[in-house]
């Protein structure tokens, strides 16, 4: 359904972010097939304080003047109960009023998957999920709050030992990693 048929071009691009380069690809890679019209990467962003959250397309695929609409589902990521339903005009930025989640933290990793289609003249144009948590880190007079509730990070300096050839982390040392910063 996405490639062109046989004889026309494909095109298939490689994207990271704007910071130079030195040492290559670190993170990882992934082919993602992608009908010719699509809304791009999503990415959310919930403010607990303000009660609101935010969702960002970037990279869209989209002609100009384009008119369609979003279809939002939030569901709780362990059963999949929908928790929040919402039909808007395709923007690059949606917000959405607070559903009043189960807040994500390290000792109750709440998640939730945010299903995403936009429709056009009743036809799903593209669709994806995402996951994600709810959950606001700020600074304030030198203290860490993780949705408001004070924290305290512990870390561990991981150059010496950590890098394995190719720059690769194994698994066994990120999880050592990640005890040691466990809070």
């Amino acid at each position: 359904n996405f490639l062109r048929p046989q004889g026309e071009m494909n095109a298939i691009y490689v994207a990271t972010d704007a910071k130079p380069m030195r040492a290559g690809l670190q993170d990882n890679v992934w082919l993602a097939i992608r009908p010719k019209q699509h809304f791009g990467q999503i990415r959310i962003s919930t403010f607990v304080k303000a009660k609101r959250m935010r969702i960002d397309f970037s990279g869209a695929g989209l002609p100009d003047n384009f008119s369609a609409e979003l279809n939002l589902k939030i569901r709780d990521a362990k059963d999949g109960t929908a928790v929040c339903t919402a039909r808007k005009p395709f923007a690059e930025k949606i917000e959405l009023d607070f559903i009043t989640p189960k807040l994500w933290s390290l000792n109750e990793p709440n998640l939730y998957y945010l299903d995403c289609e936009l429709v056009q003249n009743g036809k799903t144009i593209d669709a994806a999920a995402v996951r994600f948590g709810f959950r606001e880190l700020t600074a304030e007079k030198g203290a860490l709050f993780l949705n408001g509730k004070p924290i305290m990070l512990n870390t561990e300096s991981s150059w010496q030992g950590m890098w394995q050839p190719l720059w690769y982390a194994s698994e066994q040392m990120t999880r050592k990693s990640i005890r040691a910063m466990k809070f």
